[in-house]
Order: C-alpha cells, then sequence, then structure tokens
C-alpha cells in the first residue's frame, strides 16, 4: 500500500469514528434532557445526533465504494494472472 493510499484514507477513518461519537453523546444527551424535560436541549441534541448518523451513512457508503472498487481490482489481477 502506498502512503498516498493511507493518507488519503485517514480523513474517512476519522470522520466515521467521531461521527459514531457525536451521535452516541448527543443522542444519550437528548434522552437524558427529553426525561428532565428541557424541550430545547433535547432539540439540538437529536438535530446533532440525526447530522452525526448522516455524516456516519456518508462515510460508510464511501467505505463502501472504496473497499468494492479494491475488490474488483484485486478480481482482475487474479484473472490477468490466470490467463497467462
Amino acid at each position: 500500500m502506498k502512503a498516498q493510499e493511507v493518507i488519503e484514507k485517514i480523513p474517512d477513518a476519522v470522520g466515521a469514528t467521531s461521527s459514531t461519537q457525536v451521535t452516541i453523546a448527543s443522542g444519550s444527551a437528548g434522552i437524558l434532557s427529553s426525561m428532565a424535560g428541557w424541550n430545547w436541549t433535547a432539540i439540538i441534541a437529536s438535530a446533532v445526533a440525526l447530522l452525526g448518523l448522516l455524516a456516519n451513512l456518508w462515510f460508510q457508503r464511501r467505505r463502501d465504494a472504496r473497499e468494492r472498487e479494491m475488490h474488483q481490482a484485486q478480481l482482475d489481477a487474479l484473472r490477468e494472472r490466470c490467463d497467462l
């Protein structure tokens, strides 16, 4: 694996990890604040949790596309090797 490929994957890994943590934290804050009756806090926490979920889905989709592309390249390399 080239250094450039590793550098390109860093934002995806950081984004997926941080969006998951933000989603969990804001979801927990939303539940606690709704139980306490602080509606404005529950609304903000729920909005942040929803944004975190959307970011997580976006990074997951990018990772799936990248893995699908790598898998196809591996299959092509194996087919080329068998044709020789």
